[in-house]
């Protein structure tokens, strides 16, 4: 069994040192600034400048999110346990009473932390304005936004922790979660069209697209088009789901799985390792 206590104060460690490495700060205010600008400058197309309404903010942020939220993800994640192999710091920390699985699970929590309040603040100062600038109407799908996101952020922080135990040095571990941001970023859905287009005949486009689910990046996008109907024509593959899988259980099931079986892969992964 693990032990609270020690998985608390490696969480507060983690915690306090991207308080110090000015991450925590940093990150807010870069959600901040682009839930702001979007919002204000969304429509500028149309020659319309001014904070929009919650649900032409999160339309318009959807496809910025998807590409900054696991980025920054990944940069907290990579370097939490292969930095330290390197400064020798983590063989300290493994002469401490304290488990592998604790080691890595206090890692997360205080990352996680740290994401957590940068995610809620940046997006949410956001919210707030538009709350009193605009109006109230569809707060409840910009608050279903944010905490999607947070989501979005969690699985892609625990996947880049996993990069973190498996590189046996740093600059391995930055190389493979730069790999992981483009290849859920660009190249899945490049791959799945690929298949849709030589495949389409031989199997049901529904069954091809399920494969969306192997994605954090279209959960993600899923979890906010069942919420938002008028986003339908920014989903392209999206579409062609079946209906029934088209259900906020079933995303947070997924989001769920996507945690558990990386964390669960990470704290294997690490006690299978000398140092």
């Amino acid at each position: 069994m693990y032990k609270v206590r020690s998985i608390k104060v490696i969480a507060k460690k983690e915690f306090t040192e991207t308080l110090r490495n000015s991450w925590t700060p940093v990150i807010t205010c870069v959600f901040a600034a682009i839930s702001v600008g979007i919002s204000y400058f969304g429509l500028v197309t149309r020659g319309e400048t001014g904070l929009q309404s919650f649900e032409t903010t999160i339309a318009s942020l959807m496809s910025m999110v998807i590409y900054i939220v696991p980025l920054i993800a990944l940069l907290m994640g990579y370097s939490a346990v292969s930095g330290e192999r390197e400064q020798g710091s983590l063989a300290l920390l493994l002469t401490q009473p304290v488990s592998r699985g604790e080691v890595v699970l206090g890692k997360f929590l205080g990352l996680a932390l740290a994401l957590t309040c940068s995610t809620l603040v940046g997006f949410g100062i956001t919210g707030v304005l538009i709350l009193f600038r605009v109006g109230s109407q569809g707060w409840v799908n910009y608050v279903y936004f944010l905490l999607s996101s947070l989501c979005l952020g969690l699985v892609f922080l625990s996947m880049g922790l996993l990069i973190s135990i498996l590189a046996r040095k740093k600059a391995e571990a930055a190389a493979g979660a730069i790999f992981l941001w483009f290849f859920f970023t660009f190249i899945f859905d490049m791959m799945l069209l690929g298949l849709l287009i030589f495949l389409a005949k031989q199997m049901k486009v529904a069954w091809l697209t399920m494969l969306l689910f192997f994605n954090p990046g279209d959960i993600f996008r899923l979890s906010n088009l069942i919420h938002l109907e008028n986003l339908s024509s920014m989903m392209g593959l999206a579409n062609l789901l079946p209906p029934s899988l088209m259900n906020g259980g079933l995303i947070i099931l997924l989001f769920i799985l996507w945690l558990t079986m990386l964390l669960t892969a990470s704290v294997y992964a690490f006690n299978r390792q000398s140092a």
